[in-house]
């Protein structure tokens, strides 16, 4: 019984339906039936009511049922030589696809970060680079200075030792 309820409860989270080759209904479970409604307006009859769900969102990409993420998937099955079914199936992705949109936001936000990082270096070696050049302009001042007190120093020595 419990390999049972776990096979349901993977089965509501999917809507399956079968069409003939013809493209007529042959089967549609529950959740099908509900998921083409609510797209729809109406109950499936033939795969022809279905392909502007592909053509408008192509087969496998998400579409927002009452706001919830489903995930639809066309597929022929061929049934050796004698003919051919074509599934059609929706698979419940909401988790799957408010976490992708989570990843995004988190990658814009990590891009924004980065071109925030990437300014703040290059202003960090533009400060850089002004104390360097800030330093040296101290040091040879520094050096002019101390030249030029003793330039004086001497100079005031030696006009002592010509007035003696």
């Amino acid at each position: 019984t419990s390999s049972l309820v776990g096979s349901e409860m993977c089965i509501r989270d999917r809507g399956i339906c079968f069409f003939d080759s013809n493209g007529i209904a042959v089967l549609c479970n529950r959740q099908m039936d509900r998921l083409i409604y609510e797209l729809k307006g109406f109950d499936v009859q033939c795969l022809s009511e279905l392909q502007d769900i592909f053509s408008e969102h192509n087969s496998g990409s998400v579409v927002l049922v009452k706001g919830k993420a489903w995930r639809f998937r066309l597929d022929v099955i061929s049934l050796n030589g004698i003919g051919y079914y074509t599934q059609v199936t929706a698979t419940d992705v909401d988790e799957l696809y408010r976490r992708q949109l989570q990843l995004e936001e988190s990658s814009r936000k990590l891009e924004r970060a980065g071109r925030r990082m990437r300014k703040l270096t290059e202003n960090i070696r533009t400060v850089i680079r002004e104390e360097e050049i800030l330093s040296m302009k101290i040091r040879v001042h520094d050096d002019i200075g101390r030249s030029v007190i003793a330039t004086r120093n001497l100079l005031s020595n030696n006009l002592s030792l010509i007035h003696i």
